[in-house]
């Protein structure tokens, strides 16, 4: 999937979970490419508030990907899952 974040935009892909911290929190993995390969990008999840569906896992990252400023971990707010909720 496309990804931008200004008029930059890079090729995301969804790799995968795990886990952390003995199980209480789960950890969404995207690959984010760009002009120096890959780099791993990480959406951090309370157990209780996983996202199954892949299409809004990835609506997810892609709306925090781009309007938050550069990082590798992110925490998605209540406002952000509930928008992902809604769709």
């Amino acid at each position: 999937m496309k990804v931008a974040r200004g008029t930059d935009e890079y090729l995301a892909r969804f790799v995968g979970w795990e886990s952390r911290a003995g199980g209480q929190e789960q950890v969404a993995l995207f690959a984010l490419r760009d002009g120096q390969g890959e780099q791993l990008r990480r959406l951090i999840f309370p157990e209780t508030e996983k996202i199954d569906d892949k299409q809004r896992l990835k609506t997810l990252f892609t709306l925090i990907f781009s309007a938050r400023a550069s990082g590798e971990e992110w925490t998605p707010t209540s406002e952000e899952l509930e928008l992902v909720q809604q769709t």
